[in-house]
């Protein structure tokens, strides 16, 4: 199956050392055969708040994706998930 995937993603710092960060994506099969129920395009987004602490960059954000189906093909929903991250640039 050939798909096709796009984002826009951006940043704007409310305050000094906090920046609120988002992202919207679609994904869209272009042909070929796919999953019994599966919707053609589906969408994923993020939103956080990010901040630098003793070094670390620290990001909490709401992500989700969706429509989906479940595997019988029956039922519609969306899927978020709450995510905390940590990195460290060497």
């Amino acid at each position: 199956m050939q798909t096709l995937y796009g984002e826009v993603e951006g940043v704007i710092q409310p305050a000094r050392d906090w920046r609120l960060t988002g992202r919207l994506g679609m994904l869209t099969a272009l042909n070929g055969s796919r999953r019994p129920g599966l919707q053609r395009t589906l969408y994923d987004w993020r939103i956080g708040l990010a901040t630098q602490f003793k070094g670390l960059n620290l990001q909490l954000a709401v992500t989700g994706v969706g429509p989906d189906t479940d595997r019988d093909g029956a039922d519609r929903h969306s899927r978020e998930a709450l995510v905390f991250g940590v990195t460290k640039a060497f």
